[in-house]
């Protein structure tokens, strides 16, 4: 009887419809309007993005007394606009993300890019301590949630 069952098994094997054919269709290559040489660049500057958003808070960090002597305010003020920028660069990446799920993630991308080079612009042409300040926590605002924002355009 255990030899019947063994035999039973055995028999199923060999007659299996599936083993050997190729009846399954090969999966299609993921779809995209890009070329590859657009990819690339599409990678390039979301990664270009990504990278302002680490530079703008260290690079500022050597100018401090400089712009205190040329604002004539003290380094204890200048340094109240590094306390903003990390303020806001906790609070808005969660506003970034709320706005790319609602508006798209290319859209806030672009938004992002366009306002945080106002701001720099604003930044290098002002002169009183006031607009530093505000403009410096706009800065942060656009570009805090940018991490966020190119590692979801990378794994798309």
């Amino acid at each position: 009887m255990a030899e019947g069952l063994q035999e039973t098994s055995n028999e199923g094997d060999k007659g299996r419809p599936d083993e050997g054919c190729s009846a399954r269709p090969l999966p299609l290559p993921p779809y995209s309007v890009f070329r590859p040489a657009q990819k690339r660049w599409i990678i390039f500057i979301a990664a270009w993005a990504g990278w302002f958003s680490t530079a703008s808070s260290f690079i500022y960090f050597p100018a401090i007394p400089f712009m205190a002597h040329d604002m004539g305010v003290s380094i204890q003020k200048i340094n109240l606009t590094v306390t903003s920028y990390m303020i806001a660069s906790g609070v808005f990446p969660a506003i970034t993300g709320n706005a790319a799920d609602r508006y798209g993630r290319r859209i806030t991308l672009l938004a992002s890019l366009a306002v945080y080079t106002i701001a720099n612009i604003g930044i290098a042409v002002q002169r009183s301590f006031t607009a530093l300040f505000m403009l410096r926590m706009l800065q942060s605002a656009a570009i805090s949630g940018m991490i966020m924002l190119t590692s979801a355009c990378d794994n798309q």
